[in-house]
C-alpha cells in the first residue's frame, strides 16, 4: 500500500502533498510509521520530479522542526529519538536548502549546547530531555552530510554521529548519555 501512495503523491499537487506530510503520526518512540513512510517517500522520490520532492520534503522538513521531537507536548527524552519523517527531512537537506558544511553543524551544535547549559531548566529530566533532542536532530542533519542526491538510501541507520561538543566525559555523565541508549 505505501508504494501506491507513493506513486499516487509523485502525480499530486502541493496540498495533497502538505496533507500527506501532516496525516503522518509523529513519535518518540519506535513503531512501523517510520518504515512505512519511509517506504512511500522512497517510491515517491524516485517517480516524481524535482519541484515535486523539494515540495514534499520542505513541508516534511518544517513539520519535523516544529515539532522537535515532540517538545511542545511536554514529553521528555530519555535516549536518542527518531521521526517517521526522517527520509523526507534528508531529502531535503540534500535536495532543497543549502547544506551546512560539517565545521559549520559542529558550530551550530556547540552554540546550541552552550545556550542549554546556561538557561535554567525545571529540573534535571527537562535538562536531559533537551540534550537528547539536541542529539536526535543533530543525527539527521549529520547523515544527511554524508549522502548525496545519487545515494540509494537516505534513512539514517543505528550509527550515532556524536559531535566533538557531545564526547565529554562530564558532559555525558551530566546528562546521562552513552551511545548504548540507541538502540533500534
Amino acid at each position: 500500500m505505501q508504494a501506491a501512495f507513493g506513486r499516487a503523491l509523485a502525480r499530486s499537487d502541493g496540498t495533497a502533498l502538505q496533507a500527506y506530510v501532516e496525516s503522518v503520526s509523529l513519535s518518540t518512540s519506535d513503531s512501523d510509521s517510520r518504515a512505512n513512510v519511509t517506504r512511500c517517500l522512497s517510491v515517491f522520490r524516485a517517480r516524481a520530479g524535482a519541484d515535486r520532492r523539494r515540495a514534499l520534503w520542505r513541508a516534511a522538513f518544517e513539520r519535523w522542526q516544529g515539532w522537535n521531537f515532540a517538545e511542545d507536548e511536554g514529553q521528555n527524552l530519555t535516549s536518542l529519538a527518531r521521526s517517521a519523517l526522517d527520509y523526507g527531512v534528508v531529502g531535503w537537506l540534500i535536495e532543497g536548502e543549502q547544506q551546512k558544511s560539517f565545521a559549520e553543524l559542529e558550530r551550530s551544535f556547540s552554540d546550541d549546547l552552550r545556550s542549554l547549559e546556561l538557561r535554567w531548566h525545571a529540573s534535571l529530566s527537562s535538562a536531559i530531555s533537551e540534550f537528547f533532542r539536541l542529539i536526535s536532530r543533530h543525527q539527521v542533519m549529520a547523515h544527511a552530510k554524508r549522502r548525496s542526491a545519487a545515494d540509494a538510501d537516505w534513512l539514517p541507520g543505528l550509527s550515532i554521529d556524536l559531535p566533538a561538543a557531545a564526547t565529554d566525559e562530564f558532559l555525558q555523565r551530566r546528562y546521562h548519555w552513552s551511545d548504548r541508549q540507541f538502540s533500534d
